[in-house]
């Protein structure tokens, strides 16, 4: 369930899909955004604070089955579906300490950043019941767009979409090569780097991706 991390106070999440996460998951929950192996860049956790404390001090991240999905998985998977061999006794112990605190039924979502590759997820919990698929697919939806927003806020306000284009116009193709490759239409080509061109303060297209790169946005 990934507590041990050094904790932002503050929810990186608007406090509109904040309060809707607060409603859906009661218990609890945590999200990381751009986790690395030794490190995340935003991370934050609502879950007990006793839970908190019995994750850490007992060092279950090392055999955790939740965070060994995010690690190695992509997509949604309730805490009851995650393969948790019947002899992998360190696995089925996690399950059992989070028990002791109303953590009874959960999910995890894992989503690689569209910007960089790096690893996104949010995982939460309830105590009287499954997650129904309805929501799972809002929170899904609420992690992709903290993601876009989170990217937009760190990259001068370029979407993922914006940078893509941006990206591949750096390399050399035209505008008909770029909406191939991303399967959309050359006006939305054009529009895209008309917008990062805005965002940059560029002067054209060229000097938009010459700025980006120089800002390590691509």
């Amino acid at each position: 369930m990934m507590t041990t991390m050094s904790d932002i106070t503050r929810c990186p999440f608007s406090e509109e899909n904040t309060k809707l996460l607060s409603q859906i998951s009661p218990i609890g929950w945590s999200v990381g955004l751009n986790v690395a192996v030794l490190a995340v860049e935003v991370y934050y956790v609502s879950f007990p604070a006793g839970w908190v404390d019995r994750y850490s001090r007992l060092k279950l991240m090392i055999v955790d089955p939740v965070l060994h999905h995010i690690a190695f998985s992509n997509g949604v998977a309730r805490w009851s579906e995650l393969k948790i061999s019947a002899i992998n006794a360190p696995a089925k112990l996690v399950m059992k300490e989070a028990a002791k605190f109303g953590l009874n039924y959960g999910f995890a979502i894992a989503q690689n950043n569209p910007v960089g590759g790096s690893k996104c997820f949010l995982t939460a919990a309830r105590e009287d019941r499954e997650f129904t698929d309805a929501e799972l697919k809002t929170c899904s939806s609420i992690l992709a767009n903290e993601i876009d927003f989170f990217n937009g806020s760190r990259n001068q306000g370029l979407t993922s979409a914006e940078i893509a284009v941006l990206k591949l116009a750096a390399e050399g193709q035209a505008h008909a090569e770029i909406a191939e490759h991303l399967d959309i239409s050359k006006e939305a080509v054009k529009k895209r780097l008309e917008r990062a061109r805005e965002k940059l303060d560029a002067k054209n297209a060229v000097h938009a991706c010459i700025l980006a790169q120089k800002q390590g946005l691509i």
